[in-house]
């Protein structure tokens, strides 16, 4: 069996069948955002995850 590369879209699949609510945390944390008026912000990623994060709160927030 050779390697495959990983795939973000199969990741995040995966987590959402053991995770509740897996998606409305990056909805939440994006309310919070809106709530405290932050439209510009400066964004550490530490390197976890997909960057699922990332994407649900730029779409929020840049609109």
């Amino acid at each position: 069996m050779g390697y495959t590369a990983f795939q973000a879209e199969e990741y995040d699949a995966k987590i959402r069948q053991t995770l509740p609510f897996y998606d409305a945390f990056y909805e939440q944390i994006a309310d919070i955002l809106e709530a405290a008026g932050k439209r510009h912000i400066s964004w550490l990623d530490i390197g976890c995850g997909t960057g699922k994060m990332y994407e649900v709160v730029e779409k929020r927030i840049s609109a």
